[in-house]
């Protein structure tokens, strides 16, 4: 199989990739190797190269490019129907905190984060993913999405 990860030296991205790359073809891209999916290279890139990939797993986290990858890659499965393609999105627990207690959990992931990323910015990233792809599950059933929440 070929195998698309973004975000592979790190986390779940470098698990997957570890555990898969011996016995599958991975093409990773990953911002400590100068691939950042914010940018539009790599953007272009990656869409480009998902008709050859028999999944895709949208790992890297980006506040606007993970959200882009992940609409872009459901635009392209339909445009080609890639009907037997895969996308594998990673999400968080963390889109499923309550309205009202979104700005405290948001100051807590910004405070603690290890990477400096804005909270509340990461909070509403994956609720919008989580919401495409729930969107898309009713819109466009050939369209084999699937998500990978840690905790």
């Amino acid at each position: 199989m070929k195998i698309i990860i973004t975000g592979h030296c790190s986390g779940i991205g470098k698990a997957f990739y570890d555990f898969l790359s011996p016995d599958h073809e991975i093409i990773g891209f990953d911002i400590k190797e100068g691939n950042d999916i914010s940018s539009l290279d790599t953007f272009e890139t990656i869409l480009k190269l998902l008709p050859t990939a028999d999944i895709f797993f949208n790992n890297a986290y980006h506040p606007f490019g993970q959200v882009a990858l992940l609409q872009g890659a459901i635009d392209v499965y339909k445009k080609e129907k890639l009907t037997k393609n895969i996308i594998v999105n990673t999400t968080s627990i963390l889109a499923f905190t309550p309205n009202e207690d979104i700005i405290s959990v948001g100051q807590f992931v910004t405070e603690n984060s290890r990477d400096n990323i804005d909270g509340l910015a990461y909070l509403k990233s994956k609720r919008t993913q989580m919401e495409i792809i729930n969107a898309e599950l009713y819109k466009s059933p050939e369209v084999r999405i699937t998500q990978v929440i840690p905790y």
